[in-house]
């Protein structure tokens, strides 16, 4: 459950370096979600939630994997990240094919 709680946290900062990327390439308005656009005015606010707030959440899911939901849970993120960083795959190697992106 530890390699699971590592690979959950590196496709935060994925999406977090994903997400900045993109806003800066084409503005904020690009973002989808509305609180991840709020948090994105001020770059500092969004990388305290995402690398400390998700940070100390993932240990708390791990510290509690002795119960069957929080283990369900941690696998029901993973699969919520994994899906994420596909979709932000998908669209920089659409940019990129399209010369929409450098």
């Amino acid at each position: 459950m530890l390699l699971l709680a590592l690979i959950i946290y590196l496709l935060n900062l994925f999406d977090l370096y994903a997400t900045t990327m993109l806003v800066d390439k084409f503005g904020l308005e690009i973002e989808a979600n509305p609180i991840g656009r709020f948090l994105l005015k001020d770059y500092r606010i969004a990388f305290l939630v995402k690398v400390v707030f998700t940070g100390i959440s993932l240990a708390i899911l791990y510290l509690l994997q002795a119960v069957f939901v929080f283990r369900l849970l941690m696998w029901l993120i993973f699969v919520v990240y994994a899906l994420l960083a596909i979709y932000h795959m998908v669209i920089i190697l659409y940019l990129k094919i399209n010369k929409l992106w450098n």
